[in-house]
Parts: C-alpha cells; sequence; structure tokens
C-alpha cells in the first residue's frame, strides 16, 4: 500500500569546514561533479581521423577523444576536482620525453609520482615541470626554430618557448640525473637543439592545479650522466611504450605515447594540441611541418 509521504530530498555533499568531516562525504582527492564524470582518462585504441586528415599540411578540426567514456576506477584520485570555484589559471609547464631503441622496441624514460603528492600521486609520468623565472635568462646552447617556437608559444614568442626547452631539460636534470647539454660547475648549460616539439596540453578548467604543459621529446644519444633521481619521482626506468601504456596514466600521457608509437612505426604525425570542452578531452593535430628539428627515427 502506498503511503502519502514524499520522497525525501538527495542529500548534499558538503565542504569540510574545520575538523568537521561529512562521512558521507567522497573520499579526499575524490573527483567530484553534479553531473556523472565523463573526463575522458581512459584508453585510446581507435582513432577516427582519417589518414588524409592526419597527414594534411593544414590544421584540423577539433576531433573529440575517441575513448571518451566515464573515469576508471584506477584514475580517480589523479586530478582534484572543484566544480564550484573560479577556474585556476593554467601555468606554463614543460616535459621532456628522452626515448631510446632497443632492439626495434621503444623505450621510454617515465617515473612514478610520490603516493602523498597533490596532482597526479602515483601516477607513472615524464620528468618535466613547472617554468622557473631563471628558465628565461640562463645560458644556453643552440636555438629553437622561430616557427617551432610560434607554436610553441605564440607569435612574437621566442624568449618564452626557449624558457620552456630550458625547463624542460633543467627539471629532466634535477630528477633524473642525465643532462640534455654541458654541466659547468654544477650547473646545466642545455643544448636546445638536441630537442623536437611533440605537442601541449591544458589542464580541465574544473581542476584546482592547472598546467599549460609543453612536450618536447629528445633521444637517449643526446643524454648524459647517471639515472639517479632526486626524489620527485620514484620508480626510475626504461619503460617499453606498450608496457607504459598499462601502467596508471593519465589520458593525455596515453595520447602522447601513442602518439610517438606512430611516428616511430614511420607514420608522418604533427604536433598535438589537447584541451578539455565541458569535460571531454579535445585532440588536434597541428601543422606537420612546423614540427622541427625532427630525428630520423624516434
Amino acid at each position: 500500500m502506498l503511503s502519502g509521504r514524499q520522497p525525501a530530498p538527495p542529500q548534499r555533499i558538503h565542504q569540510k569546514h574545520h575538523g568537521t568531516e561529512d562521512k558521507k562525504r567522497p573520499p579526499k582527492n575524490f573527483l567530484r561533479h553534479p553531473k556523472p564524470p565523463q573526463y575522458a582518462l581512459g584508453r585510446v585504441r581507435d582513432d577516427p581521423r582519417t589518414d588524409a586528415q592526419l597527414n594534411a599540411n593544414t590544421e584540423s578540426k577539433w576531433l573529440p577523444h575517441p575513448g571518451t567514456k566515464p573515469v576508471r576506477e584506477r584514475n580517480r584520485s589523479l586530478l582534484v576536482f572543484d566544480s564550484m570555484s573560479r577556474p585556476a589559471s593554467p601555468r606554463d609547464a614543460a616535459s621532456l620525453i628522452i626515448h631510446r631503441d632497443r632492439r626495434g622496441d621503444l623505450e621510454i624514460l617515465m617515473g612514478r609520482r610520490p603516493p602523498r603528492d597533490r596532482f597526479m600521486p602515483d601516477v607513472f609520468v615524464f620528468p618535466g615541470g613547472r617554468v622557473e623565472p631563471e628558465d628565461r635568462d640562463s645560458p644556453v646552447d643552440g636555438a629553437i626554430d622561430s616557427s617551432v617556437a610560434a607554436r610553441i608559444a605564440g607569435p612574437d614568442s621566442e624568449d618564452q618557448a626557449r624558457a620552456l626547452a630550458t625547463a624542460a631539460i633543467r627539471e629532466t636534470w634535477e630528477e633524473t640525473g642525465l643532462t640534455v647539454g654541458r654541466t659547468e660547475e654544477g650547473q646545466i648549460r642545455p643544448d636546445l637543439s638536441a630537442l623536437a616539439y611533440l605537442g601541449r596540453a591544458i589542464t580541465p578548467t574544473e581542476s584546482k592545479i592547472r598546467y599549460h604543459a609543453r612536450f618536447f621529446t629528445a633521444s637517449a644519444d643526446r643524454a648524459h650522466g647517471r639515472l639517479v633521481g632526486n626524489g620527485e619521482l620514484i620508480d626510475l626506468s626504461w619503460i617499453p611504450i606498450q608496457e607504459a601504456l598499462t601502467l596508471p596514466i593519465i589520458d593525455v600521457t596515453e595520447a602522447l605515447l601513442e602518439h610517438m608509437q606512430a611516428i616511430h612505426r614511420g607514420s608522418p604525425r604533427g604536433a598535438l594540441f589537447i584541451r578539455y570542452r565541458r569535460g571531454v578531452q579535445m585532440i588536434r593535430e597541428e601543422t606537420a611541418s612546423l614540427i622541427a628539428p625532427r630525428p630520423a627515427k624516434i
């Protein structure tokens, strides 16, 4: 028999206040969104773009990430979301993907972020970090092509592109002990001519910590030193790219690894631009001719 009672209104999830905690509140670092999460942190397998789009020497239209689906359980703590706050401004950052060929297989230098890190804990990443003020005027060897600089940091921004490339090499040196360039009296002199540009990505607006990250690549032949971490990354090692795709990684890392794999197999590709629109990852492949210098083979 039906009662005349109205159904109870759904309980609201409140923010934590000064030591109080709602037992029904999701655990810390859990993805929180008023609608079911649709952030494409999942795996990508089939790319809907045609060969003509991939190989064209013009910018292609934005395409939704083909793997768009609810967040996987293992990726729920990768980012901290707050849909009620004003979006944070993305900070400039840079990463360096050092690669080597082992009996025909592509291996990538990666490490795992410590479990207690605020940003992407326990996730495998490439060495990298924020651009620091000293990156803008540090002495360097080599230079970045002006057309590539425009793609990396916008028109009339060669100094910014130089700072980003310098940051990628400096952070890699600090986190791994490997130097792409020279060291003089404990200081690094980056060799920018050793780098190729792979792409960039902007963290979703819902994240409390946001970066506009540029990704560079360099052959292991151009890196010198002994692989010794400083604690910012743990489990540093050379990982076959197929194995890396099975590790705890975010969707940006996955897209970049698959992009490198395609280049390694001989497919001409442009630089990736990865961003998010209403929680869905969007990938655009930018003009192929602007990627330089490109190694003969990754």
